[in-house]
């Protein structure tokens, strides 16, 4: 179900990545962190199932459309959105902090060039030959 103000469904919206480390692209992935620890997605532990009784109904929740969702039985339903919902928010995290770590490592790359052209060099001129 899509609900209004969005463009896609929830699951799709919380599954597509950014593509850059722009402003606009970290606000964005906030507000999916945002939200999903609203949902206290981030609280959620399902350390008690092995990893592939986590791994395999989130990869049908990544997989899976909304309405393929629906029709499943409601028993098989929920554990696929819990798992789904718990790896989300790592992921999510994950990329939030990957996006914070190019920006800041892009702003101190453009401040040292800035720098090195503001500042004389320490070396003096360079000779040839």
């Amino acid at each position: 179900m899509v609900e209004s103000g969005m463009t896609t469904s929830r699951l799709a919206w919380l599954h597509h990545g950014a593509t850059s480390a722009s402003p606009m692209s970290i606000r964005a992935e906030l507000d999916k962190l945002r939200y999903l620890r609203d949902l206290d997605a981030h609280a959620l532990d399902l350390s008690t199932l092995p990893g592939a009784r986590r791994r395999r109904p989130a990869g049908i929740g990544r997989r899976a459309t909304n309405q393929a969702l629906a029709r499943r039985e409601v028993d098989k339903r929920y554990p696929v959105l819990l798992a789904t919902l718990a790896e989300c928010a790592v992921e999510v995290l994950d990329e939030v902090v990957q996006m914070f770590d190019q920006a800041i490592s892009g702003t101190e790359n453009r401040a040292r060039r800035k720098l090195d052209e503001l500042l004389p060099s320490e070396r003096g001129p360079r000779r040839t030959g």
